[in-house]
């Protein structure tokens, strides 16, 4: 997934979490939206923190 980008809707939760944390980790870029805005913002900043790379929305 090297220098793919992928975006997430309802990321903050359950099976868009899941998600991103694996996307995050086979070197995807990740887009991270999702209306609980503080929950989203939570884990787009720790796939920023892992992998320095990632858009929060």
């Amino acid at each position: 997934m090297k220098d793919k980008t992928v975006i997430i809707t309802g990321a903050a939760s359950g099976i868009g979490k899941a998600a991103v944390l694996l996307f995050a980790s086979a070197g995807a870029n990740v887009v991270v939206s999702d209306i609980h805005t503080l929950e989203g913002e939570k884990i787009g900043r720790r796939n920023l923190h892992s992998r320095g790379q990632g858009i929060i929305l």
